[in-house]
C-alpha cells in the first residue's frame, strides 16, 4: 500500500516501525511516539516522531432503534485515542523536558457532518448524518475538540478549509500522503481541512 503511494522501500524500512499495542495503553502510545527511544535510552536522547496521524475508528453496530439505529463497538474510541495521545505527549514532555522542543504535528482523520463552522453535507443526507450516524459523529467531534483544545494556535472555527482532493476513494489517502507525510505538513499547520472528492 505504501509503495503504491510512491514511498520507496528504503524509506519504509528506515521510517516505519510497528509497535504492538492499543490506543488505551499509554505506555504503548509513548513507545510509538518516541520510537521506543524512551525504553532503550532511559533519560537521554529521546527523539519524538515529527508527525502523528490518527485514522482510528470503530466497527459499526446496528440496533433496532429509531433514536440510535447505528453506533460503533466502542462509541468513544476516537476521543479516547486523542485524549491518550495528548496525555502521552504531556507525560513525555514532563519526564524529558528537552523533548518539548520537538513537538510533533498531530493530524486526525475525521468525517464530514461535524463542523461547527458550516453544514458540510448535502441537505438530503443530513438526517442520515445527524440521526443514524449520531454516535460515531459525536465521537469524531469530541476527538476534534480535544486536538483543537490542545493547540493554542488553532482557534475553533478559524482557518477551516475545504480542499478538492480529486476523484475516487483513494484520492483522500493520496492527498494526506502528499500533503502531510511527504512534505511534513507545515503548509497545513493550524488548519482544519475537509477533503472532498
Amino acid at each position: 500500500m505504501l509503495l503504491a503511494q510512491g514511498l520507496s522501500q528504503s524509506i519504509i524500512d528506515t521510517q516505519l516501525t510497528i509497535i504492538k499495542g492499543d490506543i488505551a495503553n499509554i505506555n504503548a502510545i509513548k513507545a510509538a511516539i518516541a520510537n521506543n527511544s524512551i525504553t532503550t535510552t532511559g533519560t537521554s536522547a529521546v527523539k519524538l516522531a515529527s508527525h502523528i496521524i490518527s485514522g482510528i475508528g470503530g466497527t459499526p453496530q446496528m440496533h433496532i432503534s429509531l433514536s440510535k439505529p447505528l453506533t460503533i463497538d466502542n462509541p468513544e474510541v476516537c476521543a479516547i485515542a486523542a485524549k491518550n495521545i495528548i496525555q502521552s505527549l504531556q507525560e513525555i514532555y514532563a519526564a524529558h523536558p528537552s523533548t518539548s522542543q520537538q513537538r510533533p504535528s498531530i493530524t486526525v482523520i475525521s468525517t464530514t457532518g461535524v463542523s461547527d463552522v458550516r453544514e458540510d453535507v448535502p441537505f438530503g443526507f443530513r438526517t442520515f448524518y445527524h440521526v443514524v450516524l449520531a454516535d460515531p459523529h459525536k465521537d469524531k467531534k469530541a476527538m476534534e475538540d480535544l486536538v483543537v483544545a490542545s493547540h493554542q494556535n488553532i482557534k475553533h472555527g478559524k482557518r477551516w478549509q475545504m480542499v478538492k482532493a480529486g476523484s475516487g476513494g483513494q484520492a483522500r489517502s493520496r492527498w494526506i500522503c502528499e500533503q502531510i507525510v511527504k512534505t511534513g505538513g507545515e503548509s497545513r499547520f493550524g488548519q482544519k481541512v475537509t477533503l472532498t472528492c
